[in-house]
């Protein structure tokens, strides 16, 4: 999922995309609270990797300046 993220950010217009666009991709495997679940741990990693910084206030994930080369 971190490498779904960081290859979604890099693909869009300001590399910036709102949590709910993850959860719906999540969402069609899984249940709404398994659907979070997953988000928040795959946000939690890439936040500590520094590959995206997330918004808690507006939704947000944005790539992190040069995370692409560690994919």
């Amino acid at each position: 999922m971190v490498r779904v993220i960081v290859q979604a950010l890099a693909a869009t217009h300001g590399h910036t995309l709102r949590e709910g666009f993850f959860l719906d991709l999540l969402r069609r495997g899984f249940s709404a609270e398994d659907a979070r679940n997953q988000l928040e741990t795959a946000i939690d990693w890439g936040r500590y990797a520094e590959l995206y910084d997330y918004d808690r206030d507006d939704g947000r994930l944005t790539l992190e300046p040069g995370a692409q080369t560690y994919l």
